[in-house]
Formats: C-alpha cells, sequence, structure tokens
C-alpha cells in the first residue's frame, strides 16, 4: 500500500487528531535504526516518543514476548499471575519503592497517582494538588486538567477542579499556593512535552522538603525521565531525593503498551480491595516485556552509558549551536533527554522534516524545540550522523 492510499484511508477512517504525519512508512527497524517501504535507513533519535528503550528487533524481547503470546496473553487480575510478580518485584528493587500497581499507559498511571494520593487523606479535607506551568501530565480529563499549559486547556473547559499551578524552579510559587486542601504536589523532573526543562536540584530538593514540612505527598511524574533514561533509574535519584509516589510508562515495557505507578509505607497501602483495579493493567504479556526490559536494566551498564551518550549528545549539540547561534538559542536537558532550542524565526517543526529528508528522525516540545530521546542503544556514530544532519540543514535555512 503506498502512503497516498495510507493518508487517504487514515483521513477517511481515523480521528482527525494526528494531522499531517511523516511523510514515510517505517517497515521494520534495527537497534536504532528504522527502514521504510523503499528500504531506506533512518537514525532514529525520537524512540517512539522515549518508548523503545531497547531499540527495534531486541531479540530477547521478541522471545519474551512470543513465549509469553505461546501460552496465555490476557486472564484477568482475578488471577495470580507470575509475570506480574516477577515485574512488580524487580521494578520495587529497582527504584526502592514498597508496592506498584500496573496499568496501560502514562495517562492512567497518573490517574491512578491523583486518585492513590486523594485517598490517603480521604476524609481530612485535603483534595488539591499543586503542578508547574508547562508541565504535561497526560490527556484523560484528571491528568488535562493537572497539565500547565493553556493551550490543552481551552478546548475542554470547565476542567476538573482542585489543581492551581506553580512556576517551575520557584519555590516562593509553590509556597504560596499551599492550603489546608492541599493534599500533594507533582513535578515532572524534566519538563517533557512543555520544553524539556530540567528542574533544579535546589527546588526539587526543597519540594520535598515543603512536603515533609506540611504533610503533603511528592508526586513525580517520571512517565518519561524514568526507566534509566536519565543515567538512574529513577530521574528523582539525581537530585537525592525520593518521592511519595512515582508514575512510569514508555520505555518500561519497551514498547509494549505499560504504565505503572510506585508508593511507600503506609501510601502504599491506602488502597483496600475495589478501589481501583484494570481489566487489561498488568497482563500476562505486558509484564513479561517489563520482566525483560527491568532483567536487561538491572544486567548491564545501560543507565550508566545513557549519561555519557547523553554528554555526548549535548556537547553535539552545542557545537550545533556555536556553528549557528543565529538559529540555536540554547541546549536543555539530562541523560537521552535532550532538546535544541531555536530561535522563534525558525520553526522546530520545519527541521524535524528536513533532518527526516536527511535520515534521521527527531521531536519537537513546546518552546520551539527539537528533542531528542532515542534508543539506548544509539551510538557515538549515530551522534556524528545527527550532528552532520543538523548542520547541512541549518545551513539551509
Amino acid at each position: 500500500m503506498s502512503i497516498e492510499e495510507l493518508k487517504k484511508l487514515d483521513k477517511q477512517y481515523y480521528t482527525g487528531v494526528f494531522g499531517e504525519r511523516m511523510p514515510f512508512v517505517p517497515v521494520r527497524g534495527e537497534k536504532a535504526h528504522l527502514f521504510d517501504a523503499n528500504g531506506r535507513e533512518y537514525v532514529d533519535f525520537l524512540g517512539g516518543i522515549a518508548v523503545n528503550c531497547l531499540g527495534y528487533s531486541d531479540e530477547g524481547l521478541i522471545s519474551a514476548i512470543s513465549a509469553q503470546a505461546r501460552s496465555l496473553i490476557h486472564i484477568s487480575n482475578l488471577f495470580y499471575i507470575p509475570s506480574q510478580a516477577a515485574a512488580a518485584e524487580k521494578l520495587c528493587k529497582l527504584s526502592g519503592y514498597d508496592k506498584v500497581f500496573f496499568c496501560n499507559s502514562g495517562a492512567e498511571a497518573n490517574e491512578g497517582a491523583i486518585k492513590l494520593a486523594r485517598r490517603y487523606f480521604s476524609g481530612k479535607g485535603k483534595y488539591e494538588f499543586i503542578a508547574m506551568k508547562n508541565s504535561f501530565h497526560g490527556r484523560t480529563f484528571a491528568t488535562l486538567s493537572a497539565t500547565g499549559q493553556e493551550r490543552f486547556h481551552k478546548p475542554f473547559y470547565p476542567l476538573m477542579p482542585s489543581f492551581v499551578f506553580a512556576e517551575m524552579n520557584s519555590l516562593p510559587s509553590v509556597e504560596a499556593l499551599i492550603s489546608d486542601k492541599t493534599c500533594g504536589i507533582i513535578i515532572e523532573p524534566i519538563i517533557g512535552e512543555g520544553g524539556v526543562m530540567p528542574a533544579e536540584p535546589s527546588f526539587i530538593q526543597g519540594l520535598r522538603k515543603l512536603c515533609d514540612k506540611n504533610g503533603l505527598l511528592l508526586i513525580a511524574d517520571e512517565i518519561q525521565t524514568g526507566n534509566g533514561r536519565t543515567g538512574k533509574f529513577l530521574a528523582m535519584e539525581n537530585f537525592g531525593v525520593s518521592a511519595d509516589i512515582t508514575t512510569l510508562a514508555k520505555g518500561i515495557g519497551g514498547g509494549v503498551p505499560v504504565g505503572a505507578f510506585l508508593a511507600k509505607g503506609s501510601v502504599s497501602d491506602a488502597f483496600t480491595p475495589g478501589d481501583h483495579g484494570s481489566t487489561f493493567g498488568g497482563n500476562p504479556l505486558a509484564t513479561a516485556a517489563v520482566d525483560y526490559v527491568l532483567s536487561v536494566l538491572m544486567s548491564t551498564d545501560m543507565m550508566e552509558n545513557n549519561s555519557k551518550l547523553g554528554d555526548a549528545l549535548r556537547n553535539a549539540l552545542f557545537d550545533v549551536m556555536a556553528a549557528y547561534p543565529e538559529h540555536c538559542a540554547a541546549v536543555r536537558g539530562m541523560g537521552l533527554m535532550d532538546a535544541l532550542v531555536l530561535h522563534d524565526g525558525l520553526s522546530a517543526k520545519s527541521v524535524m522534516l528536513a533532518l527526516a529528508e536527511k535520515g534521521v528522525i527527531t521531536g519537537t516540545a513546546g518552546g520551539n524545540c527539537l528533542r531528542f530521546v532515542p534508543p539506548y542503544v544509539i551510538t557515538y556514530e549515530d551522534i556524528e550522523t545527527l550532528k552532520a544532519a543538523l548542520l547541512a540543514v541549518l545551513k539551509e535555512f
């Protein structure tokens, strides 16, 4: 089927939420490279939007999924599920949390975290949350309401109440919003969709102190930053801080849809039977994938290597910025979650499309950023390919 035929079917039968998609059709992948229907090769610095952490065609992941699919794909949470228990144990040991709940996406994970915090304070009159401006927590109604970006809110007013917004990296703006109704603060260690903006260590550490002082829960949305992407299993570890509740998704299944929220101590016991659930969450297939991905992270130096690769990636981006200061405003990021911020006169989307024409896949984020969240199997040679492509593309603008 040609791409024109695909476009026609998409326009006729699929909801128009994605607009015009990329101008080529990937049909297979190897490590951090994709191949289209015409056999052309692309270096992938988007990784399914921070999902395909082990890259493409990882034999171990294929074997784990295939073996599970041959026995049971789904059975429901009325039964004990071996792969679910194994994945839960690994995830808790790797993260330092006490209990986990598996769901199907990042938005579901954040919904669960919000619900758990509300349940923990049930009957105590504490139900409001402080979130950050420019944050992004999902597209369900609660997570949309928790998202600090007006452009996502406008079509859906009135939103759910109980969310107020502080300035990222400003402790006074957070403290000013705390009331006797506040139950928690939700934070992305690195704001993702809003423009790849890392939190300052003192800000994260200050949030922990504010929560402890005021009896609040600190919730870390690590949907995009977690699973080793920043060099530590959880990005919060880079700041020496542990949240009361942490959410994960994207990379923990290596491409299989799955999300999770984790909690510690008495918070982890706040839910009682019937308080929460999921038909598909924690199914045998998804948790077999999680179990395998976590096994790789626990048995290799992949996470530590992400830090080194990230340093090389940002150095390459700094070189590009030095060559074209008229186009490039800043480089931001941590580990393998990075951005090249462009001046307003040059659209990040136009640069993204031009890079695709040169065989390099990237993404965009708020604030006119090119976003780079590649598979963990990206190489230094791939980074040099990206640098050369960026230099060639920016020369044309």
